[in-house]
């Protein structure tokens, strides 16, 4: 039995929770949108809107099921605008939760369940008095285009989307600096609609995707440049070194500095970064630095210590005469400035070192030792900072 205009307002659609606060602008909706309709005996034959079949009908249904809410999940085993069970949307291909689903999206599996069931999987069709009608099952889908907003440069972007199924897709792209869009591909849509295309833009990129006439709006896929940083392993004390890497073509990168006696950084310094994506600084080797590189996205850390070095100076004469008092003279060289340095030493061609003297570099990284030895000897020196010397020797006549 058809229901009367009174029936619809105890009727919020068949898979909605009850709400008494909801109930009222629900019932209004309905009664602006249905009731003259079903007193007129007009509902069957709404008429589509332009490039929509029968989106006047369709409009009414999702008012009654969810107040038009495409994103609605009750908790009721119901989701979505059409008020999709789990079971029913992914019957029409579906996937994921239909509240989850873009309301295109829904727009298109509802029309897919309308073709092959009619209006029956809806309880406010009948209260709306809706009728069978093939135009309410016609799709004109017009194509959707989502790219990732940020990626970094050299790895994989996909261009995706929908389209009527089966549809081909032209995809546009226009790079940085370009004036013009430029056609990339042609994509044909699976039998859901959806369609996709991989590339590896160099930089930030648009993108856009036309079927069936219609063209969709850009969408702008952001290039992220990984910022390199090459620095030496160690150097000589009050010697320059170079840092270079890469990053953003015509960008810049921002270095940061950190000497090994402080916990925080010292400060940075900006670099611009020339057209080939090349950048580079040069650094004195005072002390210890810690180096952090940022451009689009943070860096490399890099440490480049202070090289260690020590030689001996015998004072009696050039260096390996013996004379009667012993070999006598000095071991220095240059460390870490303010850091200790360790000297050992042990017999020619013996394997162990023996702790020698413990000294101490001054502000400027100068150390040194004196020592007086009856026979010859290896020596080498290592400083805090994990560096040391090469092995040297002095020899007694």
């Amino acid at each position: 039995m058809r229901p009367g205009v009174n029936d619809l307002y105890g009727y919020r659609g068949r898979h909605r929770k009850q709400s008494e606060s909801t109930g009222t602008a629900r019932n209004v909706a309905i009664t602006a949108g249905v009731v003259a309709a079903v007193m007129s005996g007009d509902v069957s034959s709404a008429h589509a809107a332009p490039g929509s079949p029968g989106e006047d009908a369709w409009h009414r249904l999702r008012v009654c099921e969810s107040g038009e809410n495409y994103a609605i999940n009750s908790g009721n085993g119901y989701y979505g605008a059409y008020q999709f069970s789990l079971g029913t949307w992914r019957g029409v291909g579906g996937a994921g939760l239909p509240s989850q689903a873009a309301p295109i999206e829904q727009d298109y599996r509802a029309r897919l369940l309308y073709r092959e069931r009619g209006w029956s999987p809806w309880g406010c069709a009948r209260i709306l008095g809706l009728r069978d009608d093939p135009i309410y099952g016609e799709w004109v889908a017009p194509a959707t285009i989502r790219v990732t907003s940020q990626f970094t440069v050299g790895h994989a972007v996909t261009v995706s989307g929908t389209a009527a199924g089966g549809a081909w897709v032209r995809v546009y792209a226009k790079g940085h600096g370009e004036a013009e869009f430029r056609t990339v591909a042609n994509v044909q849509a699976d039998r859901t609609g959806r369609w996709s295309w991989a590339t590896r833009p160099s930089d930030d990129t648009y993108f856009a995707a036309a079927s069936g006439g219609v063209r969709t709006a850009s969408v702008l896929a952001r290039a992220v440049f990984a910022v390199t940083m090459s620095a030496p392993t160690s150097s000589t004390l009050g010697v320059s070194y170079t840092l270079s890497g890469a990053g953003r073509p015509g960008g810049t990168v921002r270095v940061y500095i950190k000497p090994h006696y402080m916990g925080t950084w010292l400060g940075s310094r900006v670099i611009r970064v020339d057209g080939g994506g090349h950048w580079s600084t040069v650094w004195r080797a005072t002390t210890d630095f810690t180096f952090a590189a940022r451009g689009d996205v943070a860096g490399p850390v890099r440490m480049v210590p202070v090289r260690t070095t020590a030689q001996a100076t015998v004072a009696s004469g050039p260096a390996g005469v013996r004379t009667v008092a012993g070999v006598r003279g000095s071991i220095h060289g240059t460390a870490r400035p303010n850091t200790e340095v360790m000297i050992y030493t042990r017999a020619p061609g013996a394997a162990a070192w023996r702790p020698f003297k413990l000294v101490r570099a001054n502000a400027a990284g100068q150390w040194s030792a004196p020592f007086t030895s009856e026979r010859s000897f290896e020596y080498q020196a290592k400083a805090g900072n994990g560096q040391a010397s090469p092995v040297d020797r002095v020899t007694a006549a």
